[in-house]
């Protein structure tokens, strides 16, 4: 599964509207872990990182060690307005993790592709919130 600008350049037609839309549907993560978290000591107990909006339900696909054991998690939209959300799943094989926001986003879901298409040396974006 693919995330990102193939997906969103193909919906569109353009390169440029699609780079709009992927970071238009990018959020910043904060998860707070309990200190004593069987992760915390190699993890830490504040984790900062990036997620994807991925439905209109809120709905946030994101790098699984995250969110796990966490029992806090905030995400900050791009105007900087900050949505409590859950943890909905963390998947130990792909290494994602989802959460849904507890309030709406109002923001635009990034379609989901496919990389099986892709070769090396093929480029991809890499986007981080902010």
């Amino acid at each position: 599964m693919a995330v990102g600008w193939p997906a969103a350049a193909q919906q569109s037609g353009t390169a440029g509207s699609a780079l709009e839309t992927a970071t238009e549907s990018i959020v910043l993560l904060v998860a707070k872990v309990p200190a004593d978290a069987r992760t915390a000591n190699g993890l830490g107990t504040r984790r900062l990182g990036s997620g994807v909006v991925i439905d209109d339900g809120g709905l946030v696909l994101t790098i699984g060690f995250l969110i796990l054991e966490s029992d806090e998690v905030v995400l900050t939209r791009p105007d900087g307005t900050s949505v409590p959300a859950e943890v909905v799943a963390y998947d130990t094989e792909s290494g994602l993790g989802l959460v849904r926001a507890l309030q709406p986003l109002k923001m635009p879901r990034m379609k989901l592709g496919s990389s099986r298409g892709l070769k090396n040396e093929d480029p991809v974006l890499v986007l981080p919130a902010g």
